[in-house]
C-alpha cells in the first residue's frame, strides 16, 4: 500500500511551548519564539482548569456486612384452656394466640 494515501489525512500538531519554559525565558529576559497566536505577557501562563466533570455520589461501601439475625420468636407468657376446650396463649410481645388444632393463630 502506498503511504501517500495515508498522508492525505495526516495533520501535524502545532508546536507548543511548555509553561515552565515560557516562565523561565520571560524571567531571564531571553527571547523565546512563541507559537503563532500566542502573545507574550511577561508573566508565566496560568494553567487552565480542566472542564468540570459531574460528580456522581457513590454509596459508601461497607467493608464487612453482617447478616441480620432472624427476628426472635416471642416467648409464651401465659397459656390456658377455656371451658370450651380452646387453648390460648399470651406472648411476650403482648399478642394473643389460639390453637386451632394444627397451628397457633394470632388473634
Amino acid at each position: 500500500m502506498d503511504d501517500s494515501v495515508l498522508s492525505a489525512f495526516y495533520e501535524p500538531e502545532p508546536a507548543t511551548v511548555a509553561p515552565a519554559t515560557v516562565a523561565s525565558a520571560t524571567q531571564s529576559g531571553a527571547g523565546v519564539a512563541l507559537p503563532a497566536g500566542v502573545a507574550s505577557t511577561g508573566q508565566a501562563a496560568a494553567a487552565q482548569p480542566a472542564a468540570a466533570q459531574p460528580v456522581v455520589a457513590q454509596p459508601a461501601a461497607s467493608a464487612v456486612t453482617t447478616p441480620t439475625p432472624p427476628a426472635a420468636e416471642p416467648t409464651v407468657v401465659n397459656q390456658w384452656t377455656d371451658e370450651s376446650g380452646h387453648t390460648w396463649r399470651v406472648m411476650s410481645d403482648s399478642t394473643h394466640r389460639w390453637w386451632n388444632g394444627s397451628d397457633w393463630q394470632k388473634v
